[in-house]
């Protein structure tokens, strides 16, 4: 059986692979956003030549003539529908129009930039379908370490008794109240009801060259006590 501080030393492995997993998901959703950005960019560039326009208007054309077609079809057998079909003939000549006109706006020939910002427009947007899966995959990746990684911390925890959680906040509360910085070492001994934390220099339990501070059970709480070497520079 590994011991307590076996199981927070691979803990802590795992949590350095859950950041790292969150770091590249963080760079793919990024990438995602940046491509958005570049796309918005290059769509105002290419209506800036009127090739997005041109572009729009063929396809609500092609719309809107999909809708009469889908009327003429249902209702060719009433002889009322010449109107009907006028109006479809007649947007499929604009259709066919409108196809020219956009052909003519993407010739590289007639308009170079254009047909180049076109071109880098749908580069773009496969870049992006291409980081929106690489950032699907890495968050499922994120989630799968940090569930890892959450049910060993719940273990750990679990190893730990209440009681304890409860005497190492008082004592961290204390330590903090009388000025002890965070970074101080300190040893913890516990024993038979009595709780014994040094800290600032050697572990010897006359509290020389340190801080000495005794927790004592007394009924469903501890009495607390304080000593303070005055060599000790510590706190």
């Amino acid at each position: 059986m590994k011991s307590l501080a076996e199981e927070k030393i691979e803990l802590d492995a795992l949590l350095q692979e859950v950041k790292s997993a969150k770091r590249l998901m963080d760079e793919a959703e990024k990438k995602c956003k940046e491509a958005d950005t570049e796309i918005e960019d290059l769509r105002k560039m290419m209506s800036y030549f009127g090739g997005d326009e041109a572009a729009k208007l063929y396809s609500e054309t092609g719309q809107i003539i999909a809708q009469i077609q889908r009327n003429f079809e249902c209702q060719q057998q009433d002889p009322a529908n010449q109107d009907l079909k006028k109006e479809y003939d007649d947007l499929i000549k604009k259709k066919n129009q409108m196809i020219s006109e956009k052909n003519a706006y993407y010739n590289p020939k007639l308009h170079p930039e254009l047909c180049r910002i076109r071109e880098k427009f749908e580069e773009t947007k496969q870049e992006k379908i291409t980081w929106e899966k690489i950032f699907s995959q890495r968050k499922e990746e994120y989630s799968e370490k940090d569930a890892i990684y959450q049910k060993k911390k719940s273990f750990i925890e679990s190893l730990t008794s209440s009681e304890d959680i409860r005497i190492k906040s008082y004592l961290d509360k204390l330590l903090h109240l009388m000025g002890v910085p965070t970074s101080s070492d300190f040893k913890l001994v516990s024993r038979q009801g009595r709780i014994d934390l040094y800290y600032g220099g050697q572990w010897h339990p006359d509290g020389v060259n340190h801080g000495h501070i005794t927790a004592i059970k007394n009924e469903d709480d501890y009495d607390v006590s304080y000593r303070r070497e005055p060599s000790c520079n510590v706190g």
